[in-house]
């Protein structure tokens, strides 16, 4: 058999070193964005962001219309966060989980573009 054959078949039999390589690096991503996640008090543009998304949603909407600068989708996401609760952690989460993902949608872009 091939060498090439046989390593290929090798690889679906198993988790590739790169997934595995990738996971380690997307998990190291995301422990560091979240360590010390709540531990700062909000800053304004957060707190603006956390008050927008304790809003009933018809207000919230109205308001992020008015305000005409930043994307509802981002507060629909903030709103969703406010489940897991209503402190600083909570909030940044989505951002830090976010963040973590761009590092594996990077490494896949590079991989095909190389």
């Amino acid at each position: 058999m091939d060498a090439g054959v046989k390593g290929a078949l090798s690889e679906r039999r198993g988790i590739p070193w790169r997934s595995v390589a990738l996971m380690a690096v997307v998990g190291i991503a995301f422990g560091l964005r979240a360590v010390r996640l709540g531990a700062q008090g909000f800053w304004f543009d957060e707190a603006y962001t956390h008050w927008i998304a304790r809003l009933p949603l018809s207000e919230s909407w109205r308001a992020i219309v008015v305000d005409g600068v930043h994307p509802p989708l981002y507060y629909a996401v903030a709103k969703v966060a406010l489940l897991l609760g209503q402190g600083e952690a909570a909030m940044r989460l989505p951002s830090a989980i976010f963040g973590a993902l761009t590092v594996w949608v990077v490494f896949r872009l590079g991989a095909r573009w190389a």
